[in-house]
């Protein structure tokens, strides 16, 4: 967790090309899933904020009883969004 504590214009986070994330699950190990994420980028205007959407989305307590794969990719939603607006590093 100290790559958390840099500085928002620190030139480390120029160099993060991804990030790799657990979403903690009490079940057993057999329900491990793999969730590729995208940021939602408009290729045409790369320089604009991304819009994450969590509207999209049920609620947690509905996504972990009936879909825990939406669930998860809502949870990288969330991140995405921190890192956008905390650490100004996913535009």
């Amino acid at each position: 967790m100290k790559i958390m504590m840099e500085r928002s214009g620190s030139s480390l986070w120029n160099e993060i090309i991804y990030i790799q994330g657990l979403v903690p699950w009490s079940h057993e190990l057999k329900d491990m899933r793999v969730i590729l994420f995208i940021a939602p980028i408009d290729f045409d205007n790369p320089d604009i904020e991304i819009l994450y959407d969590l509207n999209q989305f049920d609620e947690d307590e509905i996504l972990l009883k009936k879909n825990i794969s939406l669930y998860c990719l809502k949870q990288c939603y969330k991140i995405a969004y921190y890192l956008s607006k905390e650490k100004n590093i996913v535009k």
